[in-house]
């Protein structure tokens, strides 16, 4: 089957607010997942929705929330989720921590750049800056400290990627320093 999945096989949508906005009202957070969902609905053909598998990862927003509200904003979210007619499974809706979101990060800008599956040592390095965090992510050849490293393998290439993330150096963050 063919599905569209924008401009060089990629397709992406940003909404706003974001789930961590949903800290005074976490029931509401779920409802916001509607764009997205509806997003994904019309790039993946219905007849492979049920196979399709959603997953919700949660980043610095949520991390810089109480444990009980991340826990209700989840909640919300994975109610949202479950009828959402994809493949869907609680645990595919969780925050995750700074340095996987650095990882993703770099295998998605190296996947777009087409450098993953090739030397380890001709990829890019990121920096990524989001709303509560930045992310500082590259393969290094040197010892990394057991905190920082993150070993991924793609294909039969392993890749030894130093990974830091930096909470509270996000743009919003920033910008909300400022003013």
């Amino acid at each position: 089957p063919s599905f569209d999945f924008g401009e060089n096989g990629l397709g992406s949508i940003r909404v706003n607010p974001g789930l961590s906005s949903f800290a005074e009202d976490p029931a509401g957070a779920g409802g916001s997942l509607g764009e997205l969902v509806e997003f994904g609905k019309k790039r993946v053909p219905k007849e492979y929705w049920g196979e399709t598998e959603i997953r919700l990862m949660a980043t610095a927003g949520l991390r810089m929330l109480d444990l009980g509200v991340q826990a209700q904003i989840l909640e919300s979210c994975r109610k949202f989720l479950r009828v959402s007619r994809f493949k869907f499974q609680d645990d595919w809706a969780s925050v995750i921590t700074g340095s996987n979101e650095g990882v993703y990060a770099w295998v998605s800008a190296n996947y777009a750049l087409g450098t993953l599956g090739g030397d380890p040592m001709n990829t890019t390095g990121i920096i990524e800056l989001g709303g509560a965090s930045a992310q500082v992510t590259f393969v290094s050849s040197e010892l990394i400290p057991s905190e920082f490293s993150h070993i991924v393998k793609i294909g039969n290439i392993t890749y030894n990627l130093y990974s830091h993330s930096l909470l509270q150096f996000g743009q919003n963050v920033a910008f909300d320093l400022l003013r």
